[in-house]
């Protein structure tokens, strides 16, 4: 049975979100109220501990208390042989490995979470080696992009995972192809797993939405940046709007669009992005969007 989250659950989890993304806390948490279909984050307290009898259109991100209890058990007596394998340049504080490392479940991912009980897993709970594989393999931070290298011995310098931070209610797809500490990203797909509650109304229409996606950009650029690693980051797309639906004619000029998605693009050229795009083998353009270096976007423009 799947239930809303408590008050206080749900005051957490919009402390994260407007902590990690920079935003106000007041746009986190209507974010938060919409992963759960309701209007606004008095709503969605007003049906704290409630059952959800209908999850059709609710991004449930939270999980269930009764599930983090299943998983301490299960989770303690590999703690030790976890924070042994842990890699200071490969698992960041945000990875799930270095979450559970800390004793800090509360902030897992409901995904996760259900992933490492799921009765389908082949991992071998009496064995910690395969308990950490898994747990690699549900991560939903950065870390993920550096797991994907380091387990790619001959092409180290390539990684192009789906990293689904679920908390946030994100899908990003990216290519990242490094150079020793240098890196340039392409972000080729950025979704929103929520949106509005009501029928017709979009959340690229609300004014955090810009904010939203830039600041999970930032989150990259500064964990690869504390690792040392210093680069480029184009964003292509946000969810069904491609960057090269925004220039009106080649003289740079960009158009207007009125479905707010635009804004994430907007909001990048004005912290210091360029429109960019490379040429494919025939001389086509391709990877078109805003790109800026990870310095600029880890520094400028913070929400207040």
């Amino acid at each position: 049975m799947t239930k809303y989250p408590s008050v206080s659950q749900a005051k957490a989890h919009a402390k994260y979100i407007s902590r990690t993304l920079n935003i106000k806390l007041s746009h986190a948490k209507e974010s938060v109220a919409y992963m759960y279909s309701c209007f606004d984050f008095r709503e969605l307290c007003d049906k704290s501990g409630l059952e959800i009898t209908e999850e059709l259109g609710k991004y449930i991100s939270t999980p269930s208390v009764s599930d983090l209890q299943k998983l301490v058990p299960l989770l303690e007596p590999h703690i030790q042989a976890i924070r042994e394998h842990i890699n200071p340049i490969i698992h960041l504080e945000s990875s799930v490995l270095s979450k559970i490392a800390k004793g800090k479940l509360y902030r897992l991912s409901r995904d996760v979470v259900s992933g490492m009980l799921c009765k389908d897993t082949e991992a071998d709970w009496s064995d910690s080696a395969s308990v950490i594989k898994l747990i690699e393999f549900l991560d939903d931070s950065v870390s993920t992009v550096l797991l994907q290298r380091s387990n790619k011995p001959d092409s180290r310098n390539y990684a192009n995972p789906w990293i689904k931070p679920t908390a946030l209610g994100l899908k990003v797809y990216g290519t990242y192809h490094f150079n020793n500490k240098f890196v340039d990203i392409v972000i080729r797909e950025f979704d929103f797993q929520f949106d509005h509650p009501l029928k017709g109304n979009s959340i690229a229409r609300r004014q955090w939405f810009g904010d939203y996606v830039v600041g999970y950009l930032r989150h990259i650029a500064e964990q690869l940046i504390s690792l040392g690693y210093q680069g480029n980051l184009k964003l292509c797309r946000v969810n069904n709007l491609r960057g090269c639906e925004l220039l009106e004619d080649t003289s740079g000029v960009y158009a207007t669009k009125d479905d707010g998605q635009s804004s994430a693009f907007y909001n990048l050229l004005i912290i210091g992005g360029k429109w960019s795009c490379y040429k494919n083998e025939n001389e086509k353009p391709s990877s078109f969007g805003v790109e800026i270096p990870l310095s600029t976007l880890s520094v400028k423009n913070r929400a207040k």
